[in-house]
């Protein structure tokens, strides 16, 4: 996660956030330095609570469990559903489309695809786990 002044003004109009995040040590570390800015733009936006944190880039290995187990400790709502890492991500961008139009079956476009319903499904947050 990184926190611009684009973002804050995005976060002072917002009324969830999902924090998209991969999990490696510096996205994990910094989600500390993330509560501290979004919990200070709380003061101007009383309405803003966070939705959840969505996995990106996803893998399975061990090193992303015990990242999971240190979101957690923040007690932030983790979504059961992950993006799972996928090459055509990359490749969308660099030809200038949406993932969804540009590979539509890939699995990290099928994962978007499930987040969102999932996402509008349960309508927000909750304090548990998703």
């Amino acid at each position: 996660p990184s926190f611009s002044a684009a973002a804050y003004a995005a976060l002072e109009a917002s009324d969830d956030i999902v924090i998209p995040i991969r999990l490696d040590a510096f996205s994990t570390s910094g989600m500390a330095d993330l509560m501290i800015q979004i919990n200070n733009v709380k003061r101007v936006n009383p309405r803003l609570k966070v939705a959840g944190v969505l996995v990106t880039q996803y893998q399975g290995t061990r090193e992303e469990w015990e990242a999971l187990d240190y979101l957690r400790h923040y007690k932030l709502p983790v979504w059961r559903r992950v993006i799972r890492r996928s090459g055509r991500v990359s490749a969308a961008t660099y030809a200038r489309e949406p993932l969804i139009r540009f590979s539509p079956g890939c699995a990290a476009a099928q994962d978007y695809r499930a987040f969102v319903g999932e996402y509008m499904a349960q309508g927000g947050a909750d304090d548990g786990q998703r």
